[in-house]
């Protein structure tokens, strides 16, 4: 790896700013830390430079020839100044800066499946919802402000490098949102206790669907519930009390998938 170029301090230093939200506003770009982050950076092709420490794993140092070999500068880091971009223990040794994959709610086009997260505030599950909605064929994953911002390390770790993969729209009032959503023609679904039961909805979940999911605490407020065109409930047969917000997402957006694709 001594024939990659010693980072630079300024290199460094920027690199740091974007573990800051701020950061990463004036930027418009984000940190993408260890090996399946980079390469699904590297593929959707807008990575600034990589950043491969001096004790990173074979699989990190594959990556980063891999990076080189495509025309992406790459600097090495030594362990210590490395530990300064990174929160994640065991990284591989290998980060990306990548330009931010922001969408705007105009980009999104002729949308069948969307996933609204309304004021999810943990960045690990925003991470994770996102990766269940690439995972079932969403369109659009979109955060209302007060969520978690999906482009800091921790949301996009959590993504698996899913926020390359479809649109991601962040800071949109909810009252937005839903105009936007109602626009398309999209039948807004919120997910409740005591809502319809999941397994009886029918046809609604074969035409376009955007679903609703709340915070991690306190679910989805009256006000907004009020406006969706239905409340939905997951069925539970155990003796679980609650699934978290990300497994009853997946289970929505399955059920949808099937009865979107046959």
């Amino acid at each position: 790896m001594n024939d990659w170029a010693p980072i630079s301090a300024g290199k460094l230093k920027a690199a740091r700013r974007l573990q800051s939200a701020k950061g990463r506003e004036v930027a418009g770009e984000l940190l993408a830390e260890g090996p399946q982050a980079v390469r699904e950076a590297l593929s959707w092709g807008k990575v600034r430079h990589v950043i491969i420490a001096d004790d990173a794993t074979p699989v990190a140092t594959g990556l980063a020839r891999t990076a080189e070999t495509a025309g992406v500068p790459v600097y090495l880091a030594d362990a210590l100044g490395f530990t300064t971009i990174t929160d994640t223990v065991n990284g591989q040794g290998i980060v990306a800066v990548a330009a931010s994959p922001a969408a705007s709610l105009a980009q999104v086009v002729a949308p069948r499946l969307v996933l609204i997260l309304d004021e999810v505030r943990d960045p690990g599950n925003v991470g994770t919802l996102i990766r269940v909605a690439d995972a079932f064929g969403a369109d659009a994953v979109v955060l209302t402000t007060g969520s978690a911002e999906p482009w800091a390390p921790k949301s996009v770790r959590a993504s698996v490098g899913s926020i390359w993969h479809l649109s991601v729209v962040a800071g949109v009032s909810f009252d937005v949102i839903v105009a936007w959503a109602n626009n398309r023609g999209l039948s807004l679904l919120a997910t409740a206790t005591g809502g319809t039961p999941l397994q009886q909805l029918g046809d609604a979940l074969s035409r376009p669907v955007a679903w609703v999911v709340g915070n991690e605490a306190g679910g989805l407020p009256p006000e907004h519930l009020g406006v969706a065109n239905q409340t939905v409930a997951v069925p539970m047969w155990g003796k679980a009390e609650s699934l978290n917000v990300a497994s009853a997402a997946a289970v929505c957006l399955y059920a949808t998938a099937v009865a979107l694709h046959g």
